[in-house]
């Protein structure tokens, strides 16, 4: 049990202060007219450094939008890019959004900024027994909508997901990797950047051999009820579903 809280304590270690956090916006509606069709443009990430992850929100919302005619995101990308010089998503406050209405050929923008991007490890409990880690990753966004440059609808929203890895799970990771102390295991716990797209999924399918991945992780997935173990795509598709239109 010793070593096994080693390799808990290491882990909480490793996420506390995995945390990224921007100034929120208050929202003044301008209009009540609906746009018909939108550009969803790049995700205003903030000091995080998760450039996969704001891609990934990015596609998620242009998918979730109901009842709209929704631009693909890789041409609005490629007509940022090609038309204003924008590569960077912060880039785009400073446009006129008339303007970019028209070059973009849309009714309206959906902007999105990440207020917070954490990763948080908490001891998993039952019965007053510790049985394992819970990695629970939160996801804080303002969202923008407009149409004819005008404000249609601002919202904040805010989703969680959470994944338990149990200290049998753990166990069978480290008769996997064939480390024979805790110390092997702590190491490479720590090695792990919690900024990454589902950073614990990403280690293991790079460190186990693949046949192992595959049972470890569907494993995994039937205990979590997530998809493929992937708990930060299913936080991103919740955040997307919650956008009102």
């Amino acid at each position: 049990m010793k070593k096994i809280l080693t390799i808990g304590v290491s882990i909480l270690l490793l996420f506390s202060g995995c945390t990224s956090v921007m100034k929120r916006r208050s929202f003044n509606v301008e209009t009540e007219i609906r746009p018909k069709s939108v550009a969803v443009l790049p995700v205003n990430r903030g000091t995080s450094n998760d450039v996969e992850s704001a891609e990934l929100l990015t596609l998620s919302i242009a998918k979730s939008l109901p009842n709209v005619q929704v631009q693909s995101p890789n041409k609005t990308k490629e007509l940022l890019e090609r038309k204003f010089g924008i590569t960077v998503a912060g880039q785009l406050e400073s446009e006129d959004k008339n303007q970019l209405e028209k070059e973009l050929g849309v009714d309206g923008l959906v902007f999105v900024d990440i207020n917070k991007l954490r990763t948080a490890p908490f001891l998993a409990m039952s019965n007053f027994n510790l049985v394992g880690i819970t990695i629970e990753k939160l996801l804080n966004i303002d969202v923008r909508i407009y149409n004819d440059g005008k404000l249609y609808k601002g919202s904040n929203i805010e989703e969680t997901a959470s994944i338990t890895i149990t200290w049998e799970q753990m166990q069978a990771l480290k008769r996997l990797l064939n480390s024979p102390t805790t110390e092997q295991l702590t190491a490479f716990i720590s090695n792990i950047d919690p900024n990454r797209d589902d950073a614990i999924t990403r280690a293991f399918l790079s460190i186990m051999p693949s046949e192992s991945v595959a049972n470890f992780l569907g494993d995994m997935s039937k205990k979590s009820g997530t998809s493929k173990g992937n708990i930060y795509e299913t936080l991103i598709a919740n955040t997307a579903k919650k956008i009102q239109f």
